[in-house]
């Protein structure tokens, strides 16, 4: 007996099936991508990136401490030679270094060294240490502070991964931050946050300022604009904190406690010690809206593992952090909380990161990416296409609504979400009349009233007529309670 097909091939066939797809869209994952930013810490191709999930990660791609096979010291200098070609430097460069492993002690720290050959360099060191008993090893410390980024990052949790972008060793600030400008021309808007070395916001000369602008300070202005979405996340100090002012959006900044970055205290060149800034990072990154995850305010977020900034005396300094938008590690003490939160929790133009700039940028890729996948689908669907006219219109409004719906469900947005179909003039006498006051709205300019005032849009399927006009949500940041205390009775 001849096997039957399932389905008949004969070109008279009784049924054809015509099949078409609906694709829900996959959720954007953009806020959630973060990158330590690297300059020779570790062995991978300048340009490159890899993603950490976990400390160990690491591993694998930091650079080693480096055999010392000779030191000598005469005339107020340490001359080092290596074993194997210097890690990083041309002859000329000065780079910090952290020696260790010397006996005597006396050897060991962290210098500014300069190179003098290609496996050698010197460091001061005033006095005599006496004969090498034991030789040591070199690192850049740039290595211990990318180590010191990721133990304090995977300190909050290992619930959302964090690139290493490695832009490759650069001998000025100025070449480093021509470098980082090429990888972010090559690369936009693949990664939402950067995680920068201290020296970007510690050291005037890489920062710069307003009035005397850096090429890095020239870097940060071309993301100000609202459309713009990629952060710069820097550690600052109290002297340079209002280098930038108070304009930029794209600038988180903290400052940490002095003891960290103390050359003479142990943090700053131990690589499982703290890097402030990475633990705020790691709460910025981790967010994925939702209804039962909604967005709360990056104002009072816990920390784990991080140093207060010293309280004691230091009063009218801490007032300072707060008029300059800069962030700092304190505690929940006043309300009877041990644990220590990020104060206040800004971008450094003065809004909460998450209740603005956060709450912004999600809703203009998510309004992009539900938008776009209702034409695309509209466009695949032979039983409802979607047509340029006004119920195609309509539809495109109720998908804009569906999307804003979820951002006050996600606790982006405040008050009612209504829907309206005002032309242009009446839009705007709406909103002077103060008619969505504490309200979202979601307008669409009705197709002949768009058609006729725009008349060559209809022929080239553009329709600009779509807009939302909302308050982003927000937290306390400071309250004022009166109370009166009474002897009378009778009041």
């Amino acid at each position: 007996m001849t096997i039957q097909t399932q389905f008949s091939t004969d070109p008279n066939a009784i049924v054809t099936v015509n099949v078409s797809i609906i694709e829900a869209p996959t959720p954007n994952t953009y806020q959630r991508s973060g990158a330590f930013v690297s300059f020779g810490a570790t062995s991978m191709v300048p340009g490159d990136t890899e993603l950490l999930t976990q400390m160990s990660d690491l591993t694998q791609w930091l650079q080693a401490p480096r055999a010392i096979t000779s030191a000598t010291w005469a005339g107020g200098a340490v001359t080092i030679t290596t074993t194997l070609p210097l890690l990083h430097g041309a002859i000329g460069d000065n780079i910090l270094f952290y020696i260790s492993g010397f006996v005597p002690a006396a050897y060991n720290g962290l210098y500014t060294v300069t190179v003098t050959a290609s496996n050698a360099f010197t460091y001061p060191l005033t006095s005599n240490p006496g004969s090498v008993t034991t030789l040591g090893t070199y690192l850049p410390q740039k290595c211990n502070e990318l180590s010191q980024m990721a133990s304090t990052y995977f300190g909050q949790g290992n619930e959302v991964g964090v690139w290493i972008l490695e832009i490759g060793y650069q001998n000025t600030p100025a070449n480093e931050t021509t470098a980082f400008q090429t990888w972010l021309t090559n690369n936009p808007l693949t990664i939402y946050g950067f995680l920068m070395p201290r020296h970007f916001g510690s050291d005037p000369l890489t920062l710069g300022s307003s009035a005397a602008p850096t090429a890095f300070t020239n870097l940060l202005k071309q993301y100000q604009n609202p459309e713009a979405m990629e952060y710069f996340w820097l550690t600052v100090t109290p002297s340079t904190m209002s280098n930038l002012g108070s304009t930029y959006k794209d600038v988180v900044q903290m400052v940490e406690a002095p003891a960290l970055t103390d050359p003479t205290q142990n943090n700053i060149t131990n690589p499982n010690g703290e890097f402030s800034l990475a633990a705020a990072f790691y709460n910025a990154l981790v967010y994925r809206a939702s209804n039962t995850n909604r967005v709360a305010p990056m104002a009072f977020k816990y920390l784990y593992g991080v140093t207060q900034y010293p309280q004691k005396g230091n009063g009218p300094l801490l007032v300072s952090f707060k008029t300059a938008n800069t962030n700092y590690v304190t505690t929940g003490a006043e309300g009877g909380i041990a644990f220590t939160m990020i104060y206040e929790g800004v971008t450094l133009d003065g809004h909460d990161y998450f209740n603005w700039w956060y709450t912004i940028d999600w809703v203009q890729i998510q309004v992009n990416l539900d938008l776009s996948n209702a034409i695309i689908n509209g466009s695949n669907n032979p039983l409802a296409p979607l047509y340029y006219n006004q119920d195609g219109i309509n539809f495109l409004e109720t998908v804009l609504f569906g999307t804003m719906q979820d951002a006050q469900t996600f606790g982006m947005v405040l008050g009612k979400i209504e829907m309206t179909q005002f032309d242009g003039p009446d839009l705007t006498a709406a909103i002077q009349a103060g008619t969505f006051a504490g309200k979202c709205d979601v307008n669409a300019v009705p197709f002949l009233n768009y058609t006729l005032a725009n008349p060559g849009d209809y022929k080239i399927g553009e329709y600009d007529g779509l807009s939302s006009l909302f308050i982003p949500a927000r937290g306390f940041i400071h309250i004022l309670v009166n109370i009166v205390a009474s002897n009378l009775v009778s009041i």
